[in-house]
């Protein structure tokens, strides 16, 4: 959502939302330690305005501006993991007896204590931007407020405002009877307001349709892509706490950190995936774009248990290491240490890399455009046949995306989210479990890299 928001402008006041309100949201980080990220606010001008954000510093903070006493909860511990989904409830009830009870946030299920800066609002405050028939409700960034122009950088689920009433993180998810893991409720049992809403952002043709019983409009600006990424089944995505950059190289990572984008004319930038997997059969897809140059993209495989050994590296791409499995655009392969040269017909852009992982038997693949790479293309992942490598089986396997000399290529990765940049995928193959969308239908017996 980095350049989209979902805007509406109440018609109707609310004396209870003033005092009382609940807001229940799901997101996933794609940045940390940049700048502030707005996931809600609400208002019309900077000393009447509330908002929700993850601040520069990584702290989730509620804020109100009124000119004033300005009430606000920082959370003390920082969110830096962009390979979850996190789960915030903001409750608020100025009619509380107890100070400390008019603000509370859960994380994750969690009750939290331990605030960075807390100050409590007075008995029966009115908050500002939630109670005037004018107020202008944003999701995605902040229009009202110290935050305006700073958008959520990240992905989004089953947003909540509540008006009226305080409901906890009860309401909205549950601890998981078998792992232990907080879970969403797709639909609780609330009462919304007269201003309340739902969005679920589940409806790809409709992101911003109410699912309240208010049915409230809302309009959405910028361009904003579904995904199949959600807090009930969360996809791998590229990792930018697992990345490194070589002797000055540099890039960024886009579109939820599905898209790898060099940034200038240095040397090696890389980085790996969020999600990896010591066992079972997994498939994703790599687009190459723009002009290929002396940009030379590897895509394929790291031993994660690696990564900081590559990251400590400060030469030029290490591909005679023990941890790569990569395949480069002129058919050479670097299977962890060894390197075949005219192997694969190799691939330029507008060409869609493909990779497959075998972790119980210790065998990878590449193909391109369909067709499985060998230098006779018979590479045969359904059947484990004319692997392009071999490892350790057992070993804890993830995606690896690098470019050398870097400008003007991208790597769009597909790990099943259904598009390759902002562009979905002209096909979508689900994997032998109906989940994802790809461009090719993944081998029999290999799955979308998610939970």
């Amino acid at each position: 959502m980095a350049s989209t928001k979902i805007t509406r402008t109440q018609v109707t006041g609310s004396t209870n939302g003033t005092k009382i309100f609940t807001i229940s949201v799901w997101f996933k980080l794609a940045t940390v330690s940049t700048t502030q990220s707005c996931i809600w606010s609400s208002g019309t001008g900077s000393t009447d305005a509330i908002d929700l954000h993850v601040d520069a510093t990584n702290q989730l903070t509620f804020e109100s501006w009124d000119g004033s006493s300005n009430p606000k909860l920082q959370l003390s511990a920082k969110l830096r993991d962009c390979g979850a989904w996190y789960h915030v409830v903001m409750t608020v009830d100025s009619t509380e007896s107890v100070s400390t009870d008019r603000l509370k946030m859960w994380l994750n299920g969690v009750q939290q204590t331990e605030f960075g800066s807390s100050t409590y609002p007075t008995l029966n405050y009115e908050f500002p931007g939630t109670g005037v028939a004018s107020d202008v409700t944003t999701i995605g960034t902040g229009t009202q407020g110290a935050y305006t122009g700073s958008y959520f950088n990240g992905s989004m689920s089953h947003f909540h405002f509540i008006e009226g009433t305080a409901y906890d993180a009860s309401t909205f998810g549950e601890t998981d009877s078998t792992s232990g893991i907080w879970k969403i409720k797709t639909s609780p049992s609330v009462t919304y307001g007269n201003n309340g809403f739902f969005l679920k952002m589940e409806d790809r043709t409709n992101l911003d349709l109410d699912s309240s019983p208010n049915a409230l409009t809302f309009t959405t600006t910028g361009t904003g892509t579904a995904t199949y990424d959600n807090p009930s089944n969360n996809f791998c995505t590229l990792n930018p706490l697992g990345e490194n950059v070589l002797q000055s190289g540099s890039h960024d990572l886009l579109d939820g950190n599905t898209t790898f984008d060099p940034t200038d004319a240095g040397h090696e930038s890389w980085t790996s995936s969020t999600l990896g997997a010591s066992a079972g059969k997994w498939y994703w897809e790599v687009k190459i774009a723009g002009t290929m140059g002396g940009d030379w993209p590897d895509v394929g495989f790291i031993k994660l248990a690696d990564v900081s050994t590559r990251q400590s590296s400060s030469s030029p791409p290490q591909h005679n290491t023990s941890y790569l499995g990569v395949y480069e655009p002129n058919g050479t392969k670097w299977i962890f240490g060894t390197q075949t040269t005219s192997w694969g017909s190799g691939y330029a852009a507008g060409d869609i890399i493909q990779c497959a992982v075998d972790c119980d038997n210790g065998k990878l693949w590449f193909g391109k455009n369909g067709t499985w790479e060998t230098s006779a293309s018979t590479g045969d992942p359904a059947n484990g046949t004319n692997p392009s490598g071999t490892f350790t089986a057992g070993t804890l396997m993830g995606a690896y995306v690098s470019t050398y000399d870097a400008g003007s290529v991208y790597l769009y990765c597909n790990f099943g989210n259904g598009y390759f940049g902002t562009t979905a995928v002209s096909t979508a193959e689900a994997d032998g479990a109906g989940i994802g969308a790809f461009e090719y239908a993944p081998p029999t017996g290999f799955y979308a890299l998610c939970t």
